[in-house]
């Protein structure tokens, strides 16, 4: 079913459409909404980042310099890793949930690695699952490096923070969605526009 027709068939409204690279300014202005979820988001983040910088203040009080900067280094390797990590799972939640154009793209000028699939709409459902899978599983992933390896724990936990502070844009519009509860809410990309859209159908019984 194209765009249109299903539109039309779900009686849906246009709330939200914005660039891809005007997507930074919009999740700070309009998509910063406080609800449940994002304030759980930002305990978490909290929490996160008081056990990583425990970790590293134990190292360097302990006089363990060198070891605390090997796992700095390690650590900025690991982001650059992760970055295409995160998005290859949300490449993969895509193919999961039936998406067929799907594509990773890299935006130097606006600094911004992200993934789409050409007009193909979501719910609230498989929009969750697309959105949150990198999140929990790139968070088990280091967790269980954490367990498996211990010596290594500073690095981990320095991924474990940047990652939580990363997942930043995909929790802002995984939580508005959130806000609009007992109502339908679907999302697509326009690639011809390089946009990303969201409508509202009627509310759910």
């Amino acid at each position: 079913m194209d765009i249109e027709n299903f539109i039309k068939k779900n009686k849906c409204k246009e709330i939200l459409r914005f660039k891809y690279s005007d997507s930074k300014r919009i999740l700070k202005e309009q998509l910063n909404i406080k609800t449940p979820l994002s304030s759980l988001y930002r305990v978490a983040v909290l929490g996160v980042t008081l056990f990583g910088g425990a970790f590293l203040g134990f190292y360097i009080a302990g006089g363990f310099i060198e070891k605390a900067l090997l796992s700095i280094l390690f650590t900025i390797i690991g982001i650059i890793i992760m970055m295409f990590l995160h998005e290859g799972i949300h490449w993969l939640a895509y193919k999961i949930v039936g998406a067929k154009e799907i594509k990773i793209h890299i935006d130097f000028k606006n600094r911004n690695l992200y993934t789409t699939a050409d007009k193909f709409i979501m719910d609230k459902k498989s929009f969750y699952f697309v959105e949150l899978s990198p999140l929990i599983i790139i968070f088990s992933i280091i967790y269980l490096g954490i367990k498996l390896f211990p010596d290594y724990s500073v690095t981990f936990s320095l991924l474990m923070i940047w990652h939580f502070f990363s997942c930043n844009k995909d929790i802002k519009i995984v939580n508005y969605f959130y806000s609009y509860k007992g109502q339908k809410i679907f999302k697509y990309d326009d690639l011809s526009n390089k946009e990303f859209v969201i409508l509202k159908g009627k509310a759910s019984k």
